[in-house]
């Protein structure tokens, strides 16, 4: 299997023609399993581009449609163009108070409408120093896939992303032998990829992605610089 490099933008503020400009100077791609996940007023743009970066969202909602003002659902997504769409992300967790019930709708959602996805699960930092990493990360697993088989997940690709909160965004990633333990935890649990998300950048890309319990890495900050970037890919092995 293709290691796997997904970039989310988050609320950046790159324009249409900035982020048409940044899909140009990214050789190499093609070979690659490159995907990004995009603001929602990009997915358009970008989707589609010759170098077969897969563009995707970065939130939807549970529900197909209704009176939900400010969302978007998944079948928007797909009409926009986006094949993934990011689950669970810690800062829709913390920040925006996402439950576990709620994420496990919208992978439900994600199911019904065949969209493709990326569930983020990990603990916070206090948690980790009350030894509850795994407890933690078994129950977003539990009640995200709860009722849903493992047929289900793999029909639509469906990816594990860890991300311990205390390393997003912060400069601090968590050392490899805590990574690789609780990769293996996750795939001794359910047989799909996982990547690990925790300020990746080019100082600890390639020993990630190294790693045969990683089987790619989400990059947030570092991502949205076409330079870096692009360096990654070039770093990414191809199978």
């Amino acid at each position: 299997m293709k290691k796997i490099l997904i970039g989310n933008w988050k609320m950046c503020d790159k324009s249409a023609l900035d982020a048409l400009h940044f899909l140009k100077d990214l050789p190499g791609a093609q070979k690659k399993d490159v995907r990004i996940a995009a603001p929602f007023t990009l997915i358009r743009e970008m989707a589609g581009n010759s170098l077969k970066i897969r563009i995707g969202g970065q939130n939807m909602h549970s529900f197909g449609e209704g009176a939900f003002t400010g969302e978007i659902s998944a079948k928007m997504l797909r009409e926009a163009g986006a094949d993934f769409v990011l689950l669970g992300h810690s800062e829709r967790r913390h920040l925006l108070g996402e439950t576990n019930e709620f994420i496990q709708g919208k992978v439900e959602r994600a199911l019904v409408e065949g969209l493709s996805f990326v569930l983020c699960v990990g603990e916070t930092l206090e948690e980790r120093e009350s030894e509850e990493t795994f407890d933690v990360i078994q129950t977003q697993l539990e009640s995200a896939f709860d009722g849903i088989s493992d047929d289900q997940l793999e029909s639509c690709n469906a990816l594990i992303a860890y991300e311990p909160v205390w390393a997003i965004g912060t400069g601090k990633s968590a050392e490899m032998d805590q990574i690789i333990k609780v990769h293996e935890f996750i795939k001794s649990k359910y047989d799909l990829p996982v990547l690990y998300g925790g300020s990746v950048n080019l100082e600890n890309f390639q020993k990630l992605v190294g790693s045969r319990s990683i089987d790619g890495v989400l990059v947030g900050g570092a991502s949205l610089g076409a330079a870096t970037f692009s360096q990654m890919i070039q770093l990414l092995p191809e199978g």
